[in-house]
């Protein structure tokens, strides 16, 4: 199932839920690859300008304080939720994509 999402500003939780939550969590904001992934894990993704294409692969992943901008496509790749926390803001002309 595929969402894709035009945010300009959330200022809000938002979580979008698939299947059940996992317990087990692995933060990996410090890797410098610009896949990130992670099997049976929530994956936390903060902090961050967004200005070239990135994908963030995880069972669950938490965002907050996140900018999309300069035409870059931020996707999530999901199995079970991502937790939107904010802000969160994607700028005109750039997108987010949730799968």
């Amino acid at each position: 199932m595929k969402r894709k999402l035009a945010i300009v500003s959330v200022i809000c939780t938002v979580t979008i839920a698939l299947n059940s939550c996992s317990e087990e969590t692995e933060n990996i904001y410090n890797e410098p690859a610009l896949t990130r992934t992670a099997s049976e894990a929530t994956v936390t993704f903060s902090n961050r300008t967004v200005t070239t294409d990135e994908t963030v692969s995880g069972t669950d992943i938490i965002t907050e304080n996140i900018t999309v901008k300069n035409q870059a496509k931020l996707t999530f790749e999901i199995d079970n939720s991502v937790t939107i926390n904010g802000p969160f803001t994607v700028e005109y002309g750039s997108e987010l994509e949730i799968n």
